[in-house]
């Protein structure tokens, strides 16, 4: 086994004091002494600010994994962390195994390790000390083969013929004999080697390898990572690699001394040595102390060299040569003449010059094919003599790419013989990594900036990295002489360079810094250019080159002329120019095809001149979303339109990251452009020529406003343009984000009347529709342009309805087609008089929603219109997003008008008419422009009557909830004229009248909307009746009355105040939804009717939304269908069952249905004589009580019991209600009676209830006759008449819950009867409501 020795530098440093000796001394450096220690590495301008800002100290450091490090501060370059890797590496060799970490952050114990005793060395300090650690267990030292010491089990064995100590001998502080005095020394060198053996340092067999090979010091380094430090020391070595030779001068400095290795030639040229790498090397540090001899001058040869020529600087060069014998350039430190002296043609150049004043930096150039790899110093100050100066130091850190078998070469060179000039190396040392670092030069001028991965590439032009251009770029002295790309061409035209990309992209990053040359001029040649033109611009551009050799635009970087002086013709456009100063940003257009995917500046101030300026460029990288197929190019072009002695553009730095990750938005290649990540379900895609530089379809690509990118039409005449996308999946939203321009005198709607959505035109602005598989438009979205938003234009303007005008006064144009619905917008940004130009962008604050039904492979098309030619006016989009999404929206229009307003459920869908949201009625109902414009479904007849449309329901409903919005037009009048009209006629009110219809096609009222003519004045004949008129006023609530069968479920109103005019009037409707019990099956037909007793001219109503709720659960009360109603779910044992002529609109059996009081439907006589009507239900169950709850009303003069009969069966036997079972002999059994006196305030004893179960509010007024006795105690007797009698119905009467316990069987029959001793006209009684609840 090969013992590993890792040798401790323990010798305190000159800048920062003692280097850390161990583990311990490195874990206990705090956030400052860190810092302190990396400077001392010179790595402290890298690592400093990073890890201060983290409060990272030694422990830290200590505990800490390369890939924590490196992900935790990725913008530190790999070259960097592997230095101080290097640096780190026998420090973290050496920790103990398995270390832990308490709470706290303290490093905790290692893994114990055998111990030698409690009195063990291990509290012996080695601080200061030079000396070897041997880490096993069974470690020994032998002297030749006779003395042995050796670490036991017991502590330290010394194997010796003899043991001397010539001084004193302590133990444990004592000393024990005098005699032993020379074992101290050797005892204390023993104990300091124990302390190395504790101190922790990990085993690593054959990690470091170490040998002199021809004066070189060859240490190799193998665990995790591989490389080779190389260090050329003649003062240690006593000799010099290679061709070198070894100059001593034992006076140098003060007498220490000075040993190098230089040339030692009589003429120019160089000597060198050369190292054969033994394994791949990715990156290269150099440590370089180096001397000048005499009058070393730079690179006064350095003109017109190459790598290969012999001489080409004073100085020290570094290169590798490749097995075909290829020299890359590596690093160069050049010796200058003088460095408080002005010698233009010896002194270092003014780039990369080390003088500690820079002004003597005058030197000529550096040669471009070294790019930024090199640096140069003078040891000389003032006049040179021939003698060595003192020592220099560089040191420099590249990315190289070496494969084991290269050469390292390292050459000292000079143009003169060494007794003139000649520079020496005192001190070399070079760390050779496996890891590849970056940047680097792949030898082709495209420089790679981080490590190529499967999904992105960091690639790019940087000729300062290795002195190179790619393609037919020319590298010259750019702005301060740093290597530059440019064009070096005599006339106008391009260079460029193309990479080929190794996977798809879909994501470009640029991050440039480029430079202007003398008078580049932007887009002064720029107009009507399109991308495949050799010149468009001044500046650089990058595209895409497919397959097909399409080139797609990227980014351009664009040179203006100057920055601070007004050059209409040179200068940077005012969209995305970077001029401190946007008033001097009015410069030629951009080229529209470039999108907003460019950047302009200029670093010249006022007149321009004949130099390379400053570098400029987008503070922040530029991401530009792309579809770049695995193989496809990216092209960088660099153009003009003069020679480039006259204007150029250069790149000092380009950096593309190439990401297979798709960016958005991004244009598909076609002017669609995809704004977001697909989901299922979902796409954002639209227009948007800011993006790609494109327009779909037939839309032309313009600059708009400011030079905005737009699409737009170009004709010569009136028209459209469209552009139509196919819908990926089922669509059910649309949501539409829309900024437009409007150029000149577009005028909204100002030809839109009696058009539809198929004409070539129909306003002036862009539409959105879909189009299905039988080519049927359906209109979802309308974007119009008024002419004027502060001028009233009323055959121009925007109309009053969604006008975005500030001042609504000015909305004042011709209504848009209601076909639209609301799902439109209007605004103009033209003040005053209208101009030849493109106004500013516009449209709605938020995106709009529109639920649709677009199946897939329908187009969504997007048109643009107007009525005259492009030049005169036109429409514009800036930006158009269309959120698609499959899952449905509501409301939406199904495509026949019938609008769905939310999501079915099971048992429960809400269905409507709403115009604004389709632009369509159902059935036979019109579509025109209501209140304001608004879309309204009315009636449009020449006469009288009704129009309808019906909605077939899909499962038994047993509620319908009704929301209604509908609309009064100039005089309808409500019930006026309209007496005993049924629900059957064509017509019978002003209204809307919902209704179902069975199988057998028997209409059944569901509810009603009515309206007044006024309400605000008493007009008896047509205003709302007083039941359910909603005025504000209720004494104007003085109409005829509603039909008795509508029941309650009837709303009355007018917005009419005054006089009535030909307009539509302000929607109205109750103010929350009416709830109505049905009982419609599967199938049966919901219809809504719009009817008047005139023609539409003269009287109308019109919906603008009717939201109907329905259904499956039953709602109670309901009316079956037989006057009989049900006022709760029938179970086997219970019952609750009566009359309500206000639920169904209906009486049972003979009862006669008509207005009772105010209107309200009863359930009466109607008899011409003495009499009863009666109504019969047979049981379903077995009772043995019922529960009787009651309203009825008196009409007239009854009269109780005056007259009453002596049995039952008669006729009559009262004025009143009488309920009663019949047997199935026939035979009558009273249950309950509900009698009616003449009057409750005034003493008739003739006519008024009796004493007993009378309901008078003064019982002293109950002297009317007594009940029969066969009705016993079982009746109750009132009257809503105070004082004389009249001919009309009075308010109702509840009588007391009434309780009858009876023994009922099933299939028994109820009876109930009405009954009076005269004709209805004189007297009656009638039931509002009977609620008989049997159990």
């Amino acid at each position: 086994m090969k013992l590993s020795v890792a040798v401790l530098a323990l010798a305190a440093t000159a800048k920062v004091g003692a280097e850390p000796a161990t583990v311990a001394d490195f874990g206990s450096l705090d956030v400052e002494a860190l810092a302190q220690q990396l400077s001392s590495w010179n790595l402290g301008s890298v690592f400093g600010p990073h890890f201060a800002a983290t409060d990272m100290d030694g422990e830290s450091l200590l505990l800490a994994s390369k890939k924590q490090l490196t992900e935790a501060f990725p913008d530190i370059s790999n070259l960097h962390w592997s230095r101080l890797f290097r640096k780190m590496q026998p420090f973290w060799d050496a920790q103990p195994e398995e270390a832990s970490v308490d709470p706290s952050g303290n490093a905790g114990p290692a893994r114990q390790r055998r111990q030698l005793g409690a009195q063990s060395v291990s509290n012996f300090s080695v601080q200061g000390y030079s000396g070897v650690s041997i880490t096993p267990e069974k470690s020994a030292v032998m002297l030749h083969d006779d003395v042995v010491l050796a670490r036991t089990a017991s502590g330290l064995t010394i194997a010796a013929a003899e043991v001397n100590i010539t001084g004193d001998l302590r133990v444990n502080g004592k000393i024990t004999s005098d005699s032993f005095g020379d074992l101290s020394g050797v005892v204390a060198e023993l104990t300091r080697n124990v302390s190395l053996l504790q101190s922790g340092f990990t085993y690593c067999e054959d990690c470091y390898q170490t040998s002199v090979e021809d004066f070189v010091m060859v240490e190799t380094f193998n665990n995790e990572t591989e490389s080779t430090t190389l260090v050329v020391d003649p003062s240690k070595t006593g000799g010099c690699p290679g061709d070198l030779v070894l100059a001593t001068d034992s006076s140098f400095n003060y007498g220490r001394g000075l040993d190098v290795c230089y040339r030692n030639m009589t003429s120019a040229g160089y000597q060198a040595f050369y190292y054969e790498v033994s394994h791949d090397i990715g990156s290269i540090d150099i440590d370089l102390v180096y001397h000048q001899h005499y009058s070393a001058d730079a690179f006064y040869s350095g003109s017109s060299t190459t790598v290969e020529s012999d001489v080409f600087c004073e100085g020290v060069t570094f290169a590798s040569i490749d097995a075909l014998g290829k020299r890359t350039h590596i690093y160069t430190a050049a010796a200058g003449y003088s460095r408080d002296a002005s010698y233009t043609s010896y002194n270092c150049p003014p780039r990369n010059c080390n003088y500690d004043d820079d002004t003597y930096c005058v030197g000529p150039k550096a040669p471009l094919w070294m790019g930024d790899a090199y640096s140069c110093n003078s040891g000389s100050s003032g006049e040179a003599s021939q003698e060595w100066f003192g020592a220099m130091e560089a040191q420099y850190s590249a990315a190289v790419r070496l494969q084991a078998g290269d050469l390292i070469e390292v050459r000292v060179m000079a143009d003169q013989a060494t007794s003139n000039e000649d520079v020496g190396i005192a001190k070399l040392t070079m760390v050779l990594g496996d890891t590849p670092a970056y940047p680097y030069d792949d030898g082709s001028g495209w420089v790679h900036f981080a490590e190529e991965l499967d999904n992105r590439t960091l690639v790019g032009i940087d000729p300062s990295v290795g002195g190179n251009c790619p393609g037919d770029m020319s590298i010259v002295y750019g702005h301060d002489d740093r290597a530059t790309c440019a064009r070096s061409l005599t006339a106008a035209g391009s260079v460029s360079a193309t990479y080929d990309v190794g996977h798809d992209v879909g994501a470009v990053t640029v991050d440039v810094q480029y430079n202007q040359y003398y008078s580049a001029d932007a887009f002064a040649s720029a107009a009507g250019s399109v991308i495949d033109d050799e010149y468009f611009v001044e500046g650089i551009t990058i595209a895409s080159i497919d397959s097909a050799d399409t080139r797609s635009h990227l980014f351009t970087a664009v040179v203006g002329l100057t920055y601070d002086s007004a050059q209409t013709s040179y200068n940077c456009p005012l969209l995305n120019c970077a001029y401190d100063d946007k008033d001097y940003c009015v410069g030629p257009l951009s080229l529209p095809w470039m999108g907003t995917n460019f950047y302009c500046d200029s670093l010249n101030s006022g007149d321009w001149e004949d130099v390379w300026y400053a570098p400029m460029g987008p503070e922040d990288p530029v991401t530009v979303g792309a579809t770049i197929a695995e193989g496809e190019s990216v092209e960088v072009r660099i153009m003009a339109d003069q020679a480039s002695s006259n204007e150029d553009a250069g790149i000092t730095s380009l950096k593309l990251t190439l990401d297979q990750k798709q960016a958005y938005p991004y244009d598909l290649g076609t002017g669609w452009v995809v704004f977001e990540e697909p989901s299922d379900g979902k796409i954002v895609v639209g227009i948007d020529p800011s993006v790609g530089g494109r327009c779909p379809g037939g839309l032309s690509l313009i600059n708009g406003y400011q030079g905005l990118p737009t699409c737009t039409r170009t004709l010569t005449a009136a028209g459209a343009v469209s552009a139509s996308y196919s819908a990926p999946f089922d669509v059910g939203t649309v949501k539409v984000d829309v900024e437009y321009s409007q150029y000149y005198s577009a005028d909204a709607f100002a030809s839109a009347s009696g058009t539809d959505i198929d004409d070539s035109y129909f306003m002036e602005g862009i539409t959105i529709a879909s189009i299905d598989s039988a080519d049927q438009r359906t209109h979802i979205f309308s974007a119009a342009v008024g002419l004027s938003y502060d001028t009233a234009q009323t055959s121009y303007n925007c109309p009053l309805l969604n006008c975005d005008f500030d001042d609504a006064s000015y909305c004042v144009g011709p209504l848009a087609p209601a076909w639209l619905g609301t799902n439109f917008y209007c605004n103009s940004m033209n003040s005053g008089d209208w101009e030849e130009t493109w106004y500013a962008p516009m449209g709605p604050a938020n995106p709009i929603t529109v639920g649709t039904q677009i199946s897939e492979g329908d187009d969504i098309e997007v048109r643009i219109m107007a009525d005259q030619a492009s030049s005169n006016e036109d429409a514009g989009i800036t930006s158009l997003k269309l959120t698609l999404e499959a899952k449905q929206t509501y409301p939406y229009d199904d495509g026949t008008g019938w609008v769905v307003f939310a999501e079915p459920t099971n048992g429960t869908v809400v269905v409507g008419i709403d115009p604004r949201v389709g632009g369509k009625c159902p059935g036979g109902l019109s579509l025109v422009n209501g209140y304001q414009g608004s879309p309204t479904c009315t009636r449009s007849q020449t006469a009288a009557g009704s129009v309808a449309a019906t909605y077939s329901v899909p499962f038994d409903v047993g509620t319908v909830v009704v929301e209604a919005l509908y609309n009064q037009y100039y005089s309808a009048d409500a019930f006026s004229g309209d007496a005993d009209s049924t629900i059957d006629d064509s017509y019978f009110m002003e209204g809307i009248s919902i209704a179902s219809i069975d199988s057998s096609d028997a209409r059944t009222h569901i509810w009603s909307a009515a309206v007044g003519i006024n309400y605000d004045e008493a007009q008896s004949s047509y205003n709302c009746p007083y039941l359910n008129c909603d005025y504000v006023d209720k004494s104007n609530c003085v109409g005829p009355y509603a039909h008795p069968w509508m029941g309650l479920n009837f709303y009355c109103d007018s917005k009419n105040s005054g006089d009535w005019e030909e307009a539509w009037y302000s929607p109205m409707g109750p103010e929350n939804g009416v709830t109505v019990p049905a009982t419609m099956s599967l199938g049966d037909d919901l219809e809504v009717r719009l009817m008047a007793d005139q023609a539409s001219s003269n009287e109308d109503v019109g919906i603008t939304s009717l939201k109907m709720t329905l259904k499956t659960k039953q709602l109670y009360p309901v009316d079956p269908g037989a006057g009989w109603v049900l006022f709760e779910e029938s179970t086997a044992t219970r019952t609750s069952i009566g009359i309500d002529p206000t639920v169904g609109g209906q009486c049972p059996g003979a009862l006669d249905l008509q207005n009772g009081y105010r209107g309200s439907p009863i359930c009466s006589r109607s008899m011409t004589a003495g009499g009863s009507v009666a109504a019969t239900f047979d049981l379903t169950h077995d009772a043995s009580q019922v529960v009787i709850d009651l309203n009825y009303a008196q009409h007239y003069s009854a009269d109780g019991f005056a007259g009453a009969g002596d049995s039952i069966d008669d006729s009559y036997f009262m004025e009143g209600i009488a309920l009663a079972l019949l047997a199935a002999d026939g035979t009558r059994s009273h249950i309950f009676a509900a009698a009616v006196g003449i009057a409750y305030d005034t003493a008739n004893t003739g006519y008024n209830c009796p004493s007993e179960n009378c309901g008078y509010n003064d019982t002293s007024y109950c002297v009317g006759p007594s009940a029969p006795d066969f009705v016993g105690t079982d009746y109750w007797c009132d009257s809503g008449n105070p004082g004389d009698w009249e001919e009309v119905w009075y308010a109702g009467m509840d009588i007391p819950t009434w309780t009858v316990d009876m023994d009922f069987a099933e299939g028994d029959t109820i009876e109930v009867r009405i009954m009076a001793d005269q004709a209805s006209s004189n007297e009656d009684s009638g039931i509002n409501r009977l609620v008989m609840t049997f159990e």
